[in-house]
Formats: C-alpha cells, structure tokens, sequence
C-alpha cells in the first residue's frame, strides 16, 4: 500500500509540475519530457 501511495504521490506531483512548466515555458518545455 505506502509504494502504491508513493506512486501516485509522484505521479499527482510531475502532472502538477508538468503544468507549471507547461505554463511557463510553453510547448517546448513539453517536448523535453
């Protein structure tokens, strides 16, 4: 249970981050990931 937790903690957080930079930088910041 806590790895699977940790899993979607880290997946709820790069979509979060991916969001911001995708705000910031634009579509190619996109491109990096």
């Amino acid at each position: 249970m806590p790895t699977l937790q940790k899993f979607v903690y880290v997946l709820d957080f790069m979509y979060i981050v991916g969001m911001i930079n995708y705000d910031n930088e634009g579509k190619i910041y996109n491109e990096n990931y």
